[in-house]
């Protein structure tokens, strides 16, 4: 009997918790909210009512929030997957996360080694992370256009070997990133520039909020 009053309480709990994200957050205009599909109901209920922990109560009811709000948002994988979520798991792909630039990472010469290296072998083992760490990616275009907004236009003169080492996050990786804080895509298209071959690349402009900025070649390098 108390094993029974534990999982309800734990269902109680994410449900009012969960009512509460979609009473304070705001909703985007095209949401179509609606009941969540009954396999995939009867899959949370499962998870949530094992959720003891204040931590997984409130990833649990953001999860059930967000799939009422957009129903498809979260897949059964994803709940297995944060049900499995460990602290040093979930403090890795925060880490990560924060560093992405829609659904996939700049891998710079910090992850070849050491601790950022550990860090991705922990997130591919978990899901968290595509396992093909090399991928990478070719402009074609002059100018290319990375990101959608804000986004960085490199202009190539000519060809240019220009490939970059890129991760991707899985599926799970995506679905996961919808509980935590939108990453500072500006910062991180910033830090990606930084790094950029510069062979042939006539310049670099980021495009956002306060319009066109020149990052290469900078005008004063020594300011």
């Amino acid at each position: 009997m108390p094993d029974a009053v534990r999982k309800i309480h734990n269902k109680v709990d994410i449900v009012l918790e969960a009512a509460e994200h979609i009473r304070t957050e705001k909703i985007p205009n095209d949401a179509q909210p609606a009941d969540p599909d009954e396999d995939w109901m009867n899959a949370f209920i499962r998870y949530a009512e094992d959720a003891s922990s204040e931590r997984l109560k409130k990833l649990y009811s953001k999860i059930l929030a967000g799939e009422i709000v957009a129903p498809g948002s979260f897949s059964t994988s994803t709940l297995r997957a944060v049900s499995e979520l460990t602290m040093q798991t979930a403090q890795d792909f925060s880490e990560l996360y924060a560093r992405s630039i829609e659904n996939w990472f700049y891998r710079g010469k910090e992850y070849d080694r050491g601790p950022e290296w550990q860090r991705l072998l922990r997130l591919q083992e978990a899901g968290f992370v595509s396992p093909s760490l090399d991928a990478t990616h070719q402009p074609e275009l002059s100018p290319w256009q990375v990101g959608s907004f804000p986004r960085l236009l490199i202009y190539i003169n000519g060809y240019v070997n220009a490939r970059f080492p890129r991760g991707g996050l899985t599926r799970i990786g995506i679905e996961t990133g919808r509980l935590l804080a939108r990453p500072d895509v500006e910062k991180n298209l910033r830090a990606m520039a930084a790094q950029f071959p510069r062979s042939n690349v006539e310049k670099i402009v980021l495009i956002s909020d306060r319009g066109s900025e020149l990052l290469y070649p900078l005008e004063h390098p020594n300011n």
